[in-house]
Formats: structure tokens, C-alpha cells, sequence
């Protein structure tokens, strides 16, 4: 149990210490203003992952440490439920957004949806704790977040814009956007790539 829990409290640290050393480049090369657009985009992303959420995670665990068998067709159920609300919230946030933070809302959007888009691998991470998996929960929220950090640290360093930089870790990326992508090219050529139309 210990080890357990060491873990997941491993976890929690290495995704609280890679927003801290991200919100700290942000401040650093971009400055107050983009600093505050992510904070209210990470604000307004964690209350739309709460509310997408609608408790499944935790039930989840519950229900899949219960009933193994079952585990995919919840884990289904909650995926589907935040298909269909995530695009509401995001829309919410857009206008909330715009008023809140004019000249910035895409910023607040994307950091919003790179965050919902993150917890929403919790609910992946709820079959895993439910079957005592801590390993694999670790390890996986750790690659995440790592990745996450090295895609924001190559798109900000590499002089890319702030939007372009979000979007490189915002889920549902036109096809051959992915973050990799996005990461090689940051890495190439200090831009985004973007792949030719057609």
C-alpha cells in the first residue's frame, strides 16, 4: 500500500512541477499577459474537466474494482459523456474567454482544452487504480506530462508563438498536427510545422 501510494504522489509531483516550470517560461518569455490568459485558460479548464467529469472517474474506480468485466463499457460511457459535453464547455470558455482576456481568447481556449484534454486520461487512469495498476498510473501520467512540458519548453524557447505552442498539446489535431510533429518541427526549424494542404 505504500508503495502505492508513493507512486501516485510521484505523479501528482511531477505534474504539479511541470505546470510550475511551465507557467514560469511563459511568464519569463512571454510575459504578464500570457501568463494571466494560461492561468485563466488552466482555471476555466479545470472547472469544465470537473463539470465533463460529473464524478465518473471516481465512480468508475469503483465500479470497474467491482466488476472488472464491465470496466470497458463504463470506461466507454465516460468517454462518450465528455464527448458530448466538452464541446459546450469549450464554447462557454470562448466567450467567457474573449470578455475576460480580449485579444487572448484563443490562448484561454487552448489552455483550457489542453488541460480537459489531460483529464480526461483520468478516466483511462480509473481502470488502472481500480486493479491496483499504481505502476501504470504513474508511469503513464508521467510520460504525459513530461511530453506535455517538452512540447511547450521546444515551441516557447524555439520562439513559436503562444497559440501555435498550445495547439501543438490540444486533442483533435487535423491529421499530421500531431504533438510530435509539432515538437520535431519546433525543434527544426523554431516554428510549427504544418503539413502541405492536399
Amino acid at each position: 500500500m505504500r508503495r502505492n501510494a508513493l507512486l501516485l504522489l510521484f505523479a501528482r509531483l511531477v505534474s504539479a512541477g511541470t505546470t510550475l516550470v511551465m507557467l514560469a517560461l511563459v511568464a519569463r518569455l512571454r510575459g504578464g499577459e500570457a501568463l494571466g490568459a494560461v492561468g485563466i485558460g488552466f482555471a476555466a479548464g479545470a472547472i469544465a474537466a470537473a463539470i465533463s467529469d460529473l464524478g465518473l472517474s471516481s465512480l468508475l474506480v469503483r465500479e470497474a474494482a467491482r466488476r472488472p468485466d464491465a470496466a470497458a463499457r463504463y470506461l466507454g460511457a465516460g468517454l462518450a459523456v465528455r464527448l458530448v459535453s466538452v464541446p459546450f464547455l469549450l464554447a462557454a470558455i470562448w466567450v467567457a474567454g474573449g470578455a475576460i482576456a480580449p485579444g487572448n481568447g484563443l490562448v484561454v481556449v487552448l489552455a483550457a482544452a489542453g488541460l480537459i484534454g489531460q483529464q480526461a486520461a483520468e478516466l483511462t487512469r480509473a481502470v488502472f487504480i481500480a486493479h491496483q495498476r499504481m505502476v501504470i498510473v504513474s508511469a503513464h501520467a508521467t510520460f504525459e506530462n513530461v511530453a506535455w512540458l517538452a512540447v511547450i519548453v521546444a515551441g516557447l524557447v524555439g520562439g513559436a508563438t503562444l497559440e501555435a505552442t498550445l495547439s501543438c498539446i490540444t486533442p483533435g489535431q487535423p491529421p499530421g498536427r500531431t504533438p510530435t510533429r509539432c515538437f520535431s518541427g519546433i525543434l527544426i526549424t523554431g516554428s510549427i510545422v504544418t503539413p502541405p494542404a492536399g
